[in-house]
């Protein structure tokens, strides 16, 4: 040992190892719950919504049409004279968004 350093006890390495891996664990079930809830009967994925301000540069329209094509394939929703991320505060926003989210 070295001198003037002074080592943790064993006990509370063993009992923060065991406290990080129980995290890990407890993690990975929740994102495998998730995994399986995101996947409706029949093995389909549920709708999925893609919110653009059409002024964005950040997410390209070329990128967002390519979204389209490629992964869950979302419903692509754009808003006009928006930048990156549109807030969803105006009415006809948010009853665009309520319209997608309540349809069967």
């Amino acid at each position: 040992q070295l001198e003037g350093k002074r080592r943790a006890p064993r006990a509370t390495c063993v009992r923060a190892l065991c406290t990080c891996s129980a995290r890990r664990q407890r993690a990975r079930a929740a994102q495998r719950t998730r995994h399986r809830a995101a996947a409706a009967p029949g093995g389909s994925k549920p709708p999925t919504l893609l919110v653009r301000g059409a002024d964005s540069d950040q997410l390209r329209k070329e990128t967002a049409d390519e979204m389209q094509i490629r992964g869950p394939r979302p419903q692509l929703m754009e808003f006009p004279g928006i930048g990156h991320a549109p807030m969803l505060m105006d009415a006809t926003q948010i009853s665009a968004v309520r319209d997608f989210l309540l349809a069967d």
